[in-house]
């Protein structure tokens, strides 16, 4: 499995990059728009208001751009600062990274707040899309990450018609 944290592109993108299957000339592409070397330095914008009563932060690698666009949900025993391990190394080698609060914490956790944070975790995900170019993401398509009840909330908002 790919550790993020290890800086290392995955050995499948290296081997694709390196046969030429990615197409002609995308290495002089990508040296051409002038970005930094990786890991790129990050912002984070914190604590911006998704939907009422849920924040999340965007992790924004500095370069150019477009980015390829995440957003991340936590699991249920922890806030968006769980993701945060996963969400600044994945913006360091250059993805917009949309880091969300997206559970009604209360115990117990009942099917009121159950269904608000559902909304909020598809909230989440609308909210990176129409928002992604604004931190030069290219927003299409969403790449949704989740750990444990997150990894759901993400599954099923993903496969939502909305």
């Amino acid at each position: 499995m790919w550790n993020p944290a290890s800086r290392a592109a995955p050995l499948g993108v290296a081997a694709t990059l390196a046969a030429g299957c990615a197409g002609p000339g995308l290495a002089a592409q990508a040296l051409a728009q002038d970005q930094p070397a990786r890991p790129y330095p990050v912002t984070v914008h914190a604590d911006l208001p998704f939907t009422a009563g849920f924040v999340l932060d965007v992790y924004v690698p500095d370069g150019r751009g477009p980015f390829p666009t995440a957003v991340t949900f936590h699991g249920a025993s922890g806030g968006k600062a769980a993701m945060e391990p996963l969400a600044r190394p994945l913006a360091e080698q250059g993805w917009i990274v949309f880091n969300a609060n997206w559970l009604a914490f209360q115990r117990p956790l009942d099917a009121v707040a159950l269904e608000a944070s559902f909304e909020a975790a598809g909230c989440a995900l609308r909210f990176a899309g129409a928002a992604a170019r604004d931190y030069r993401g290219d927003g299409k398509p969403l790449t949704v990450v989740g750990l444990s009840a997150g990894g759901l909330a993400g599954a099923l908002v993903s496969l939502s018609p909305e």
